[in-house]
């Protein structure tokens, strides 16, 4: 069996992301999480912008606004990879 490694960290990869000229890039959790500049926070009491569930993430967008995200929406983008 192939075993599929990140293009960032050469670790396992957990997600592959497809550009938009169909150029299919492997990458793991970690570098996700950080490609997204997502930063982990600790506040079990605010909701996830889409889901309402639990927020683990909050994101700071280009307007300075800041968004909380679940670990599922802020990953949503990325596709398992098989």
């Amino acid at each position: 069996m192939k075993e599929l490694i990140c293009n960032n960290c050469k670790s396992n990869a957990d997600f592959k992301r497809i550009s938009q000229l169909n150029v299919v890039t492997l990458i793991c959790k970690k570098c996700a999480i950080k490609e997204l500049n997502a930063q982990l926070k600790n506040n079990d009491k605010t909701k996830c912008e889409t889901c309402e569930n639990v927020s683990k993430y909050m994101l700071v967008t280009q307007l300075n606004r800041v968004k909380n995200y679940c670990e599922v929406c802020l990953l949503k983008d990325y596709k398992k990879s098989i």
